[in-house]
């Protein structure tokens, strides 16, 4: 399957597995004792997940805003298989039937690069001030 999902990280966990299996063991499927006995530590992360984004939406967005649903389900996946991390945005959006539907924007990078955090940034370099006191521009 190589569809990208969305989900909100629940917890971070390290679970003794074992080893040779790429899945993480449940009651259900486990071995019971087959196999070479060996067990290793996988590094997992539990997400509740986000619905597929809504097609009307990203069609009229021009492919810009995905917009998707918290769900119910939970999913227990490899570290490793995360592949970004992305912020989703609560928000509430009006379709075109004028009807309101509340869902999650995603967004890639926050504009952290843009925002004032105390430190001096090259793009407030135009702006000298010679020592008059105010200045009018």
């Amino acid at each position: 399957e190589n569809e990208t999902h969305f989900g909100e990280v629940q917890y971070f966990a390290r679970l003794a597995v074992q080893e040779g299996r790429d899945e993480v063991v449940n009651d259900e499927d486990n071995d019971h004792g087959h196999g070479n006995g060996n067990f290793v530590f996988a590094d997992v992360v539990v997400l509740q997940m986000y619905s597929m984004p809504d097609v009307q939406l990203l069609q009229q967005s021009s492919q810009v805003v995905p917009v998707s649903t918290l769900l119910d389900d939970v999913l227990v996946i490899g570290i490793k298989s995360i592949i970004s991390i992305v912020a989703m945005v609560p928000h509430t959006f009006t379709m075109p039937s004028r009807e309101e539907k509340d869902g999650f924007f995603m967004v890639e990078k926050l504009g952290l690069n843009i925002s004032n955090l105390g430190v001096p940034y090259s793009v407030y370099d135009d702006h000298k001030d010679d020592g008059d006191g105010d200045d009018v521009e």
